[in-house]
């Protein structure tokens, strides 16, 4: 079972997210990232039904309970959470912000090729 974790978790989008991964037998729902969420307020059915992680950030994340990361912020969210999940060694489903920038920046890429991230943020092999 892949466990994923989602960025942006408290959004329109990110709830989407959350539904899709507690609806899928092969994924577990590990942990939800979203400041709105943190001290219990509105937190969604998929999470607390979970029992996932709910934090701030994602450096508030143990990268060791996340095969995937799922980003559904803006730009300087997606950018952080790109190159957490490089440090960390953890795959990306989708990291796109919801500005439509391209992730990551032309300007903030050179690097994360040598952390193992091609510029879909996907773990290479």
């Amino acid at each position: 079972m892949l466990r994923v974790g989602v960025v942006g978790a408290a959004g329109r989008m990110g709830r989407q997210v959350l539904q899709a991964v507690d609806a899928d037998a092969d994924l577990q729902l590990v942990a939800g990232v979203d400041p709105a969420l943190v001290g219990g307020a509105d937190v969604p059915g998929a999470l607390s039904g979970a029992g996932a992680t709910v934090c701030a950030s994602v450096e508030e994340l143990d990268p060791g309970a996340v095969d995937v990361l799922v980003d559904f912020t803006m730009a300087e969210v997606a950018e952080r959470s790109l190159r957490w999940r490089a440090a960390n060694r953890v795959s990306g489903g989708v990291c796109r912000g919801r500005d439509g920038r391209r992730y990551p920046p032309r300007s903030g890429a050179r690097g994360l090729g040598r952390a193992g991230l091609g510029s879909a943020g996907t773990r290479q092999r």
